[in-house]
């Protein structure tokens, strides 16, 4: 059902250890579906942010502190969770960019 709505070729970056004292990363190819989110503050004060979420369709599950690379540059993931279907079988992930 939401396989047509994935629009955007996107670069995963996954964090995969380091070498010489620098991060390395493995590199998933995937397919997403980015959609703007304005949330109120806790605090009450009236304040509100706007972050980009992203659904991802990936072979393999992206973790807080992925790279997302397309068409708007790169970001990092700060919160993911797992969108699954009625059988339970995982179908996207629901990120938030930090």
């Amino acid at each position: 059902m939401l396989k047509p709505r994935f629009n955007q070729r996107i670069v995963l970056k996954i964090p995969d250890g380091f070498a010489d004292g620098k991060l390395k990363y493995r590199t998933v190819r995937a397919w997403a579906l980015s959609m703007p989110e304005t949330a109120d503050s806790s605090s009450g004060f009236g304040s509100r942010s706007d972050r980009t979420v992203f659904l991802i369709s990936s072979p393999e599950a992206p973790s807080p502190g992925t790279l997302v690379v397309g068409d708007g540059g790169t970001r990092e993931l700060g919160v993911v969770k797992v969108c699954n279907d009625l059988d339970g079988k995982t179908v996207a992930y629901r990120c938030k960019v930090k």
